[in-house]
């Protein structure tokens, strides 16, 4: 029957789910591709190390790819306390897959059971989209949405982070692929849509807003090209613009959560910072600054 079947009911859905208070008689290793801080310690995150720099949600396959049409049922995809009465679920798409570090160190420091529920480039929405990659639409995004929402309904948590990227994504209409622009005001009437679905399981619902992303390509490319001081950008131009998330979240009475100042807090924004980068590519948070992050974002969600 496959994990979900052995799990207690709180544990997971497709979106970060932590569960139980209790503590775990043993922390889990490091994740493969988590950089270790002692390393830290002794010398700078190098480029190389940040575009390998990911969660253990990525090299657990817990990260579902293109071609993945349901959620991982594997028990390899249960994070934190696993004895926990609480659970928690972060769920999305790599924009929530990136805050799997400091949820995963929230789940074990504060007694929660994390299940994470996400999948490349699947907006939170019931909306058709086309896949750039692909170049069609991206039925394998709609089926896993539908697993996804079944499982967080079935795992009844007590909390769904959700995460989506604003501005990127394309409905297709008629047959037509619309443009990002035309395609906001669709997509955060489905992102309302879900939110309620998600609230009607009992869980309290948060969005989480999306993160500022860099306008210098990719991160580690242009550190070793040009120097980390020569890479800093302007924040207003990396902000995406995400006011029909907002609007989705206050038809829907969910809380909004925004980290972007703890990313970048001045107008020029820095992409490295005590030694770490701060992004391993274009657009998402090396895990280990993500994970410094953990307490800023408990206290951000009122996780006790």
């Amino acid at each position: 029957m496959g994990f979900l079947a052995s799990v207690p009911v709180g544990l997971c859905v497709g979106a970060l789910l932590l569960t139980g208070p209790s503590v775990p008689a043993q922390a889990p290793a490091p994740a493969r591709g988590d950089l270790a801080q002692a390393a830290l310690a002794a010398a700078p995150m190098t480029p190389e190390q940040a575009r390998r720099d990911v969660g253990a949600n990525y090299t657990r396959g817990c990260h579902i790819g293109r071609e993945g049409s349901a959620v991982s049922r594997s028990a390899d995809c249960v994070f934190g306390d696993s004895g926990a009465t609480r659970t928690m679920v972060l769920y999305g798409d790599s924009h929530a897959a990136q805050w799997f570090p400091p949820m995963e160190a929230l789940a074990r420091s504060r007694g929660w059971r994390l299940v994470t529920l996400t999948k490349v480039a699947c907006p939170v929405g019931d909306v058709v989209v086309h896949n750039k990659a692909l170049k069609r639409r991206y039925r394998e995004c709609e089926a896993w949405r539908a697993d996804a929402l079944r499982t967080v309904r079935n795992l009844r948590p007590q909390l769904v982070v959700v995460a989506s990227r604003a501005d990127y994504y394309q409905r297709i209409s008629s047959g037509r692929v619309r443009s990002i622009k035309a395609s906001r005001a669709p997509l955060g009437r489905a992102l309302g849509r879900d939110l309620a679905r998600l609230r009607a399981t009992g869980a309290r619902v948060v969005l989480l807003r999306d993160t500022i992303a860099p306008t210098v390509g990719i991160v580690p490319d242009c550190i070793e090209r040009r120097g980390a001081t020569a890479c800093r950008f302007s924040r207003a131009a990396a902000t995406p613009v995400d006011s029909h998330q907002r609007a989705a979240a206050r038809r829907a009475r969910v809380q909004v959560v925004s980290m972007r100042s703890a990313v970048c807090s001045t107008s020029r924004c820095d992409v490295v910072r005590d030694g770490i980068i701060l992004y391993r590519d274009d657009d998402h948070l090396t895990a280990t600054f993500a994970r410094r992050l953990s307490d800023e974002l408990g206290s951000r969600l009122r996780l006790r």
